[in-house]
């Protein structure tokens, strides 16, 4: 088993799953390419452009709106620096006017007295007081999700949404006819109900997330200590499947020999033992979470594809959910994708064995003189079968 199973996500953590059969549709791939040149072409205009630079005198009011529109990352401007000297104001906004042809900087300023006086108190202290609306000024953060997709061996993809109901799954999710491994979080059981008959999507669930409840409960039942035990020869089966570099026709058959025995007993405990505990004790807990999903849980043994919980995804979304801790601010529900498109990228990158750091460099150094159509062919697993060996990370 990789990972630790017994760990908690983060309180805001994501659902996280992983697709298998194909991607959903060609709209992920484009997703994924417009924002490589969205992201990739602003850095490339900076490094490869030139830039003119002029200095503006601005009134308060216009001062606090060119503020707030270098927080629209999507439209490529954003600031550099923000400060204030000699009771003044100061605001760096960068704005390509075409990629690859260069950059206008203009520097805006107004006298503090021009501003509101909670305004003037955050830019002297270092704090930017807009987001992306006049109206949400010195307003507590709002909170946002990176929710990440991953098709094992063939890419990572992660999107940015403002909330985390059925409806972020649409875009993804709706023309998608496949598998879909999950956490168990009930968006998803929400958004198949919504899809029309012959749609639907098979939904598999994850043993690590089902194990932590048992895990939570062993101090307190028998029960759950048992099922720990049974939930380890289960992942005991994984492991020497993974050993021996089976495929998916030996390991359905191994499953099915092995771990379909040892399900069946699982469920009989818990059928049997779920009226003698509280609903709402924590082997209680564990016993619903389990048999409430327990089709989904099973579903890894009629399918050699499938993995049998999504720690594949949970090893994908490790770095930013380390990274969490040391940044809590993206500045912007734009400033999220942007994040999330980077992430797609570097998580590409380490999945197929490239040094981020070399394709980058490669990228950006190209991306400014091709076509736009031209993009999907640098995507890092194309970019990496027209590469030598070399380009593989250690």
């Amino acid at each position: 088993m990789t990972g630790d199973p017994n760990k908690s996500a983060h309180p805001t953590a994501l659902p996280r799953r992983w697709v298998s059969q194909r991607w959903p549709n060609n709209d992920m791939k484009k997703m994924m390419i417009i924002g490589m040149i969205a992201v990739f072409g602003a850095v490339a205009t900076i490094m490869l452009g030139c830039a003119s630079t002029r200095v503006k005198e601005v009134s308060g009011a216009e001062f606090l709106k060119h503020a707030q529109q270098t927080d629209l990352l999507g439209s490529f401007a954003w600031t550099s620096y923000i400060g204030n000297t000699h009771d003044r104001a100061y605001l760096e906004y960068g704005h390509p006017a075409f990629i690859g042809n260069g950059m206008q900087v203009t520097v805006f300023w107004t006298p503090l007295s021009e501003l509101p006086s909670n305004v003037v108190a955050q830019i002297k202290n270092g704090v930017r007081p807009w987001t992306n609306a006049m109206d949400r000024i010195g307003q507590p953060a709002q909170p946002g999700f990176r929710s990440p997709y991953l098709a094992p061996g063939r890419g990572v993809y992660f999107e940015w949404h403002a909330g985390r109901g059925s409806e972020c799954l649409e875009d993804t999710l709706g023309a998608f006819d496949g598998t879909v491994q999950t956490d168990g979080y009930t968006a998803y059981e929400s958004h198949n109900k919504a899809r029309g008959d012959g749609r639907k999507l098979k939904l598999g669930n994850c043993w690590a997330h089902a194990r932590r409840g048992f895990y939570r409960a062993q101090d307190e039942s028998a029960l759950a200590k048992a099922v720990l035990q049974d939930i380890q020869e289960l992942y005991r089966v994984e492991a020497e499947l993974r050993e021996a570099g089976a495929g998916a026709q030996q390991r359905e058959a191994r499953r099915r020999a092995d771990s379909a025995p040892m399900l069946a007993v699982i469920k009989g405990k818990l059928e049997a033992q779920r009226p003698h505990h509280l609903p709402q004790s924590l082997t209680g807990k564990a016993i619903s979470y389990a048999l409430d999903r327990w089709d989904g849980l099973t579903m890894y043994v009629g399918n050699g594809e499938m993995e049998i919980d999504n720690n594949l995804v949970e090893n994908a979304i490790r770095p930013s959910a380390i990274g969490k801790k040391n940044w809590l601010f993206f500045g912007s529900e734009s400033g999220g994708w942007q994040n999330a498109v980077m992430y797609t990228v570097v998580q590409n990158c380490k999945m197929h064995g490239i040094n981020p750091e070399e394709y980058l460099k490669d990228v950006l150094g190209r991306l400014p003189h091709i076509k736009a159509e031209e993009a999907r062919e640098l995507t890092p697993a194309k970019w990496l079968a027209a590469r030598s060996p070399a380009s593989r990370t250690a």
